[in-house]
């Protein structure tokens, strides 16, 4: 899929990520993860400047910044999204745009953070921890990887079935622990 900018994308990617994003933000982050990928969110900025709060703490340079025509893109994908898949009028698309950019820098905020406290995962081999967002980000990458394979095989399996199986028997393993409860 062409976004613009002569930025492309799979069609696959671009379905997933308009399926499983609720909100301006959580479409901003994954597209991003789509155009630029994980290791040049992490290793960059949206701006290319260091931010005043550890300007004179430290002599490190700056980060590089992201390249501007897939921000574009990015911008006009996000109109498209609003336009035409949320009905959303001109002045709220407008808002929504000018915050692309502080949603770009908060995915990049998420990965580069260590965990701390509560969240933090003390090395235990048992212990595994799992970040929403990333697992979404997971998820686009692995049903893309398996529609393409689905899509050699000629065999198209809907993924939401899936998902549909799995609340069902999630749904009746809870209406037998209400009925141990009630008798």
């Amino acid at each position: 899929m062409y976004l613009g900018h002569d930025v492309w994308i799979t069609n696959c990617q671009y379905d997933s990520i308009a399926a499983i994003s609720k909100s301006c933000a959580m479409f901003v982050k994954n597209m991003a993860i789509a155009v630029f990928g994980t290791a040049v969110l992490k290793s960059s900025s949206v701006t290319g400047t260091q931010s005043n709060r550890i300007k004179n703490k430290t002599k490190k340079e700056p980060r590089p910044k992201l390249d501007p025509a897939k921000l574009l893109a990015v911008r006009d994908t996000l109109r498209y999204w609003l336009t035409n898949e949320k009905g959303y009028d001109e002045v709220a698309i407008e808002f929504e745009l000018q915050q692309v950019g502080t949603h770009i820098s908060h995915k990049i905020y998420e990965l580069n953070r260590v965990p701390s406290g509560k969240r933090a995962v003390h090395n235990h081999p048992d212990v595994t921890e799992v970040d929403i967002e990333t697992e979404n980000d997971d998820s686009v990458a692995k049903y893309c990887e398996t529609d393409v394979s689905a899509e050699e095989n000629h065999d198209h399996d809907d993924p939401l079935e899936d998902r549909s199986e799995i609340n069902s028997e999630s749904a009746i393993e809870d209406e037998k622990k209400d009925e141990e409860h009630t008798v």
